[in-house]
């Protein structure tokens, strides 16, 4: 009961720090200069995308690190915060880098419309580091 209780805690967790993720990845993409949003596709619908994204990386995590889950409580809780904090971590870092060159553009305020491709690759490059780097932890901490 106490293990379903965290999941469904890492879930929230994992939920909500994807939804606040989407703004700090906007911060950077606009590099806090006077851009205007003007798709309502990013105001509404690519939060809620990314918040399922995370669920999708924790969901996924789960799965393929499933021996800490059989491990004792307190190794899977340590795991899974320290893979949260490492994928937040990952994820700020390559925002900041990737926006590097787009945000040099803006000079002025203006109205911009958001790349979702671009900030796809934002979101799809930290997963896949992170669950590579953990994959190499996994094997060292077994």
């Amino acid at each position: 009961m106490k293990n379903k209780m965290v999941k469904v805690a890492f879930c929230l967790l994992y939920l909500f720090a994807g939804y606040h993720s989407w703004s700090k990845v906007m911060q950077y993409y606009l590099s806090d200069r006077q851009g205007i949003v003007g798709d309502m596709h990013s105001y509404f619908i690519a939060p809620l995308i990314a918040a399922f994204f995370w669920l999708l990386i924790y969901l996924f995590s789960t799965y393929f690190f499933r021996r800490f889950s059989l491990a004792s409580f307190a190794k899977y809780l340590f795991f899974n915060i320290i893979f949260l904090a490492a994928n937040y971590l990952i994820l700020t870092g390559v925002a900041k880098i990737s926006s590097y060159y787009y945000n040099t553009a803006l000079n002025q305020v203006q109205l911009v419309h958001v790349n979702n491709q671009f900030l796809f690759l934002v979101y799809i490059i930290p997963a896949i580091l992170t669950l590579l780097i953990f994959a190499g932890v996994r094997k060292k901490w077994q």
